[in-house]
C-alpha cells in the first residue's frame, strides 16, 4: 500500500509545476496581444516576433 502511495505522489508531483508554467505561458500571451494590460508582478520576457521586428527595423 505504501509503494501504491509513493507512487501516486510521485505521479502526480510534476504536474503542478507542469502547470504553473502553462499557467504562467498563457499570462504573458494575454499580456503581450494586449488583452490584459501590463502587470509588473509577472515577468514575461519580451516575444521573439518583437526582437526579430526590432532588428529588422534598424
Amino acid at each position: 500500500m505504501a509503494v501504491l502511495y509513493l507512487l501516486v505522489v510521485a505521479g502526480l508531483g510534476g504536474s503542478d509545476y507542469d502547470q504553473a508554467v502553462a499557467d504562467h505561458a498563457w499570462k504573458c500571451q494575454m499580456i503581450n496581444e494586449g488583452v490584459w494590460p501590463h502587470d509588473p508582478a509577472i515577468h514575461c520576457p519580451v516575444p521573439l516576433e518583437t526582437l526579430a521586428l526590432n532588428t529588422v527595423n534598424r
